[in-house]
């Protein structure tokens, strides 16, 4: 659906239905979480992984995206690495602040992707995926990063019980 020119799915608790979002679950019961300010590349994604069984919940708002921590467990976050209102690294930073569980694969158009990775402790990435990408290697690194999801270690922080503030100040963090 569109908000106020943005694309979203809107997130809700595991089970209920959402809108624009498939309703599969991935093995582990977690989401994958697919985050982009262009509207053809989510589609692109969504189109994707609608032959694979994952239940996928996509927006072109970082801070949309969240949300979605509330409302049941992520188990991947495919993210663009720049966005106007907050990168992708700032976003994988937040969502491991709250859940370092949470798989974080990072799509980027741009070959400087090291300036932007030496923000995020080592491991947050999981894989960079650069555009435009071969169908097949997308496939594989949520596969890969599913995997390596189901496998985490017990000992990994559970997501924190306070609330997350998504209404924080909006910033253009793009160079």
């Amino acid at each position: 659906m569109t908000q106020g020119g943005r694309w979203v799915a809107r997130c809700g608790p595991v089970g209920t239905a959402l809108s624009a979002a498939t309703e599969t679950t991935t093995a582990s019961g977690g989401r994958l979480l697919l985050v982009d300010d262009e509207e053809n590349i989510l589609r692109s994604l969504r189109r994707l992984f609608r032959r694979e069984s994952f239940r996928t919940v996509a927006t072109t708002d970082p801070y949309e995206a969240l949300s979605c921590l509330r409302d049941g467990p992520v188990a991947v976050l495919v993210t663009d690495q720049r966005m106007p209102e907050l990168d992708g690294d700032h976003l994988i930073a937040r969502i491991k602040a709250h859940d370092a569980r949470v798989v974080c694969i990072r799509l980027t158009g741009y070959p400087d992707t090291d300036a932007g990775a030496a923000k995020l402790p080592p491991g947050a990435v999981f894989r960079t995926v650069e555009k435009p990408w071969d169908d097949e290697a997308v496939i594989d690194a949520v596969h890969a990063a599913l995997e390596h999801y189901a496998r985490a270690d017990a000992s990994a922080p559970t997501p924190s019980p306070e609330p997350m503030n998504d209404e924080a100040p909006r910033e253009d963090t793009t160079p």
